[in-house]
């Protein structure tokens, strides 16, 4: 079915760029994936020109990273689906012209930074970018992995690599999906006033959950998702105040209360424990102890063994020293999802974890997945796919709940989804170690917050 097209908004106008330079352009677009009859995206139009950051926001599982993939040609040269409309970056098709060979390149951060990587070093990956001197690239930490292997990085310092190949880059249009997931609070601070100092002269498009309230001033236009329809409106206090408030952090979700000690019986205790990577120390001389129905939050800078503690303590690492004193059957939660998932319907991923095959649909109903049973996994938002790993760790009802980064790239409704799941788990006697970058999270759920530096674990 051919669809109307309407005449696309048109943000930045008054700058000098020519109609022959647009930036994004998209008239009548239209999406979904194979066999499935719902759109992903309806009929969106949308013109920007000038320089300036333009945010794309929606609910997890709206379309936003469909979008990305559209824009950057991801699909349909690595994924299928029905498309109709038109769709323009820099003046090039990406459905017909593969972005290597754009006359105009724009630079681009996917959601899982991982995928674009190919070669085994940090310096072998940023190539000829390295003689270019940065400020920011250094003050996010660059020169300390620039000797490392790839495969070496945390999923933080594998986002710092990715995002330094932009910020070290000469890009006119830079387009981003979620570059604020799984980044410390420094590397966030440091992204942000890269993001303004050259918000002046490019252009900046930025799929996020989140608004960062000190990026706020630097924003030109807000483009939202819902139901596959896109509301677009420039920026303006008054609007951003009211209509966006529940993607501005701080302040994201109700605080839910945090539970006392209760004393009872260690689940785990770990002493003395001791890791390394390479030769690089991570872990030295740490000591944790966790008792049924506790929460321990930790947080820590990008590469400072959180995610190996996590792993330590499931067994799939043996640390080079240390003692480790109970074995609870662990529920590891990675941080990245498509590393997890092992089937291609979600019917299938639940039903291999579930202990009772007749919790299936309650357990998806918990998650906000109930719709979802007969959906293949590759149609899910990244999000979702976050929540279907949760739902089949679940499934498994495991002793004690491992969670690396669960509040990722999740929206306000998902976070107070998660956080009300993580508190009746804790009722039903589950431990837990949750490990985030989100401190108000951290705060508001556990018994106790520990941040991991020098190898060690300190009480806040």
């Amino acid at each position: 079915m051919k669809l109307e097209t309407a005449s696309p908004p048109v943000f930045g106008k008054e700058n000098d760029m020519s109609k022959e330079k647009v930036a994004l352009r998209a008239e009548g677009l239209s999406f979904k994936y194979p066999g499935s009859s719902d759109l992903v995206l309806k009929e969106i139009d949308f013109e920007i020109e000038g320089p300036g950051v333009y945010l794309l926001l929606g609910r997890t599982g709206s379309g936003k990273s469909t979008l990305i993939h559209l824009l950057t040609g991801i699909i349909p040269w690595l994924g299928a689906g029905d498309l109709t409309g038109s769709l323009r970056v820099l003046g090039s098709d990406p459905a017909s012209t593969p972005l290597p060979h754009m006359p105009a390149k724009p630079g681009v951060l996917l959601q899982s930074p991982e995928v674009q990587f190919f070669h085994r070093t940090v310096t072998e990956e940023l190539g000829s970018c390295m003689d270019r001197k940065n400020s920011y690239a250094e003050a996010f930490g660059l020169p300390v992995l620039i000797d490392r292997k790839v495969n070496q990085l945390s999923v933080g310092e594998r986002k710092k690599v990715a995002l330094s190949r932009l910020l070290l880059g000469d890009y006119p249009l830079l387009i981003m999906d979620e570059p604020f997931t799984n980044l410390d609070r420094d590397a966030r601070a440091v992204l942000i006033e890269w993001m303004k100092s050259v918000s002046r002269e490019k252009v900046l498009f930025i799929s996020t959950h989140v608004i960062p309230e000190k990026l706020l001033t630097s924003v030109r236009a807000f483009l939202i998702l819902e139901g596959g329809k896109l509301e677009f409106f420039e920026n303006d206090d008054g609007i951003v105040r009211d209509r966006l408030k529940d993607y501005i952090v701080p302040g994201r979700f109700v605080p839910l209360g945090k539970p006392g000690r209760n004393g009872k019986p260690e689940v785990i205790e770990l002493e003395g424990i001791a890791f390394e990577y390479g030769g690089r120390e991570v872990l030295n001389d740490l000591s944790l102890r966790l008792t049924r129905g506790s929460i321990v939050g930790i947080h820590g800078s990008n590469g400072s063994g959180k995610t190996t503690l996590l792993r330590i303590v499931a067994r799939l690492l043996k640390p080079g020293k240390g003692v480790i004193r109970g074995s609870p059957r662990p529920g590891l939660l990675f941080q990245d999802p498509e590393r997890q998932l092992l089937f291609a319907s979600v019917e299938r991923e639940i039903a291999f974890s579930a202990r009772d095959k007749r919790q299936i649909g309650e357990i998806l109903e918990r998650v906000g997945l109930a719709d979802k049973l007969k959906v293949h996994v590759s149609e899910l938002s990244y999000g979702e796919k976050e929540r279907l790993a949760l739902a089949a760790i679940l499934a498994a009802d495991p002793d004690i709940l491992l969670l690396d980064e669960p509040s990722q790239g999740l929206d306000l409704v998902e976070l107070r989804r998660l956080a009300g799941i993580l508190r009746e788990e804790r009722e039903r006697g589950k431990s837990m170690i949750i490990v985030s970058h989100d401190l108000e999270f951290l705060e508001t759920l556990s018994d106790a917050v520990y941040e991991l530096r020098g190898g060690k674990l300190h009480e806040k």
